[in-house]
């Protein structure tokens, strides 16, 4: 097998797919999940593929790190960038709207034009404008040689826990067009589910939560099932400034981006997400959740921050 990336892990784990494929042959090619080396095949199997995606989501990571740093600091290599990403057919970027104006290839210029900031990703719109957004507060904070924290907030199956009674009538409180209001109602109505194992079906129960993962309208419905958190930040007044607007939370899906410059305020802003969680009754994961001390190269004194993410 002739792989277009690999990596040591990659490798080890091709080996272990290969090796559990030949005791899977050797044992008939057996299809049943109690004999081992079927369970076996499909572990390595998935390793496998996990691996191989954690490689591109590296290098994707690499070449947008790249792209950022190359806008500030090299523009010919940053159009160099974008032209070799469409060129492959993997687009970083697409188009980016700011003040009212969209802005496609070599037009693109992030000190073109102040950032029209909003408090979620509409649609149409890359979502690398999380990025410009970030890059924003960074040369403000740096200009000013000052310090901030990022936390970044990870929900634990967020579209799966979305009670679909409150967030029809979250749907009804902003106003929105009655005959759209009821086509997502009649999507939702008398949803019934089945559960397949060892190849049987279950019997149809109600579901009462979640929105479909990977439907069309799934992300923007859990944008406005948020909404209210996004305007409790948004009125907050702690958190950083681009000048005299407040940028304290940026939100993409599932997960939430709060920047803080005092880290005594960081607690405050953490236990509005927290508190929304609890009321909304899903879970912040504190495995997908961290805290980044963003410092000047000539300030790297590191402060310690403690910040409880759960009441007990």
């Amino acid at each position: 097998m002739k792989l277009k990336i690999c990596n040591p892990q990659i490798k080890d784990s091709l080996h272990q797919n290969k090796t559990a494929h030949k005791i899977w042959k050797d044992e008939g090619r057996p299809n049943d999940l109690e004999y081992s080396s079927v369970r076996m095949k499909k572990e390595t199997r998935k390793i496998f593929r996990s691996e191989i995606r954690k490689e591109e989501n590296k290098r994707k990571q690499t070449e947008r790190d790249r792209i950022i740093t190359a806008n500030t600091q090299d523009k010919r290599l940053f159009y160099q960038l974008i032209k070799k990403q469409r060129n492959n057919k993997n687009i970083l970027i697409n188009d980016l709207h700011a003040a009212n104006k969209k802005y496609e290839h070599e037009e693109i210029s992030f000190a073109e034009e102040t950032i029209t900031i909003t408090k979620r990703i509409h649609p149409n719109t890359s979502p690398f404008n999380a990025a410009v957004i970030f890059e924003e507060v960074d040369r403000q904070y740096s200009d000013k040689n000052s310090p901030f924290y990022i936390t970044l907030l990870g929900a634990k199956s967020a579209f799966d826990v979305v009670l679909i009674n409150m967030l029809m009538r979250k749907l009804f409180l902003l106003d929105i067009d009655p005959a759209t209001w009821s086509l997502i109602d009649d999507l939702h109505l008398n949803t019934s589910c089945n559960i397949k194992w060892k190849n049987q079906l279950s019997k149809k129960f109600k579901v009462h939560q979640g929105v479909k993962q990977g439907g069309l309208l799934s992300a923007d419905l859990y944008k406005l099932y948020i909404e209210d958190l996004l305007s409790l930040y948004e009125r907050s007044a702690q958190g950083c400034k681009i000048g005299h607007i407040n940028i304290n939370a940026v939100a993409c899906a599932v997960d939430i981006a709060v920047w803080i410059d005092k880290p005594y305020d960081l607690q405050i802003l953490v236990n509005h997400a927290l508190q929304y969680s609890q009321l909304h009754h899903y879970t912040l994961q504190p495995q997908k959740s961290v805290i980044i001390q963003h410092v000047q190269h000539d300030n790297r004194h590191q402060i310690a921050i403690n910040v409880r993410l759960h009441e007990n």
